[in-house]
């Protein structure tokens, strides 16, 4: 669980993109990342449960997470 701040810290990681999905699958928000360790901030997010998807240039594999925020 997260309540503001989400830190991403993967190894391998360049540059790509950090998208964040409801349940029923619409996106809801879409931010670049840089390098292996980001701070997202998960302030505009109402408390609930998200999928967070990370994309990179470099990874053919996208990394899919369950997000809780409080």
């Amino acid at each position: 669980p997260a309540s503001d701040i989400l830190n991403i810290n993967l190894k391998n990681i360049s540059d790509g993109d950090a998208i964040f999905y409801d349940l029923f699958g619409r996106m809801i928000y879409i931010e670049k990342i840089k390098g292996n360790n980001t701070l997202l901030s998960l302030s505009f997010l109402p408390a609930g449960t998200y999928i967070l998807k990370i994309t990179c240039k470099n990874e053919s594999n996208p990394y899919v997470k369950k997000i809780i925020k409080l």
